[in-house]
């Protein structure tokens, strides 16, 4: 709070903030102050600015405060402002787009961005292949499917799939 009234215009600290409201369970607050880390900054930069906190990480951790408020096209908006602007190393912003454009129906729009979160990311990749392998499956892609199976087929819920499969 200290840094804030000292720095009122710091991305850096609105960004720092917003994350630890999302994380103690406050997304309202967590969406003002990162609302303000992603607006366009018009006062002089006070502290050093990363591009990736200010673009695609601020937006990203913005989707998931809007998320948790239930605003699904201020989520999906602030998701494709940070998939767009996401460096290689960043696979978040895909894949939560991808997982939102599935649960909303979209899945052929959402398969591209679970296919690059896929290529990008290092963790959880069995929920993210089993996302991706069912929306494969329910746009006919049967082949696709398989192959996005394919490194899970042991798990459970992969075989029951794969099973779907013709």
């Amino acid at each position: 709070e200290r840094g804030l009234r000292w720095f009122p215009d710091s991305s850096e600290l609105r960004f720092l903030r917003g994350e630890l409201r999302l994380r103690h369970g406050d997304p309202s607050g967590a969406a003002a102050d990162l609302e303000r880390c992603v607006a366009p900054h018009s006062g002089p930069v006070v502290l050093v600015t990363h591009d990736d906190v200010v673009g695609c990480q601020g937006r990203t951790l913005l989707a998931m405060a809007y998320l948790q408020l239930r605003r699904y096209p201020d989520a999906e908006r602030a998701l494709r402002q940070a998939a767009a602007a996401a460096p290689e190393s960043f696979a978040k912003a895909h894949r939560l787009l991808g997982v939102l454009l599935a649960c909303r129906g979209a899945l052929a729009e959402a398969v591209p961005y679970l296919r690059t979160a896929l290529e990008r990311d290092s963790e959880d990749l069995s929920a993210l292949r089993l996302t991706l392998g069912q929306a494969l499956l329910r746009l006919g892609r049967a082949d696709e499917a398989r192959a996005a199976l394919a490194p899970i087929a042991h798990e459970p819920q992969a075989q029951a799939l794969l099973q779907l499969t013709p």
